[in-house]
């Protein structure tokens, strides 16, 4: 397997209690879950950016 180079900030520490916070987390969106947050916090959205059209999160890189 060829070496890949991450370019992201790091490395950094952590406290134990951090990492197990961050490792327990399951927030994908594939999971029902979000689904069910995105739903909830849509009219939210709309009212924050004063719009009653549909509002798209989307996540990236700092380049997208």
């Amino acid at each position: 397997m060829a070496h890949v180079k991450l370019h992201i900030p790091g490395p950094i520490e952590v406290s134990e209690k951090t990492f197990k916070g961050v490792s327990l987390a399951d927030d994908r969106p594939s999971r029902s879950g979000f689904k069910d947050l995105y739903a909830k916090i849509q009219p939210q959205l709309q009212q924050l950016l004063y719009t009653k059209q549909q509002v798209y999160i989307s996540t990236s890189s700092a380049w997208a």
